[in-house]
């Protein structure tokens, strides 16, 4: 998305990056569902951490998924996962990046 950045004054944002941001959609009483299930979750967030350890950057909690139970996503500092896939094909060093995990809310 480099060569159109927005359309129409809107600016666009890759949904395979962590730091996609859809809480202006939701309602109050959402937020409050969120923040409840954040610390219903907790345990299980320090066990996933506990088990992948450091081959993942971050493990938490997200309210964007609703029909998958988790997904990886890269953080928003490092590179695309497409850009890094062309640069090792061209031959290139990639540096290496930690995933982060995201668990759905249901």
């Amino acid at each position: 998305l480099s060569h159109l950045p927005e359309y129409e004054g809107k600016k666009f944002t890759s949904a395979t990056q962590g730091d996609l941001d859809l809480g202006k959609l939701d309602s109050e009483e959402d937020k409050k569902e969120q923040e409840k299930q954040e610390t219903e979750f907790a345990s299980f967030i320090e066990r996933v951490k506990k088990v992948l350890g450091d081959k993942v950057k971050e493990v938490r909690i997200t309210h964007r998924l609703t029909a998958t139970p988790s997904c990886i996503v890269a953080d928003s500092d490092d590179m695309s996962t497409q850009m890094a896939k062309l640069m090792a094909q061209m031959g290139q060093s990639v540096p290496e990046s930690k995933p982060i995990f995201e668990r759905g809310k249901k």
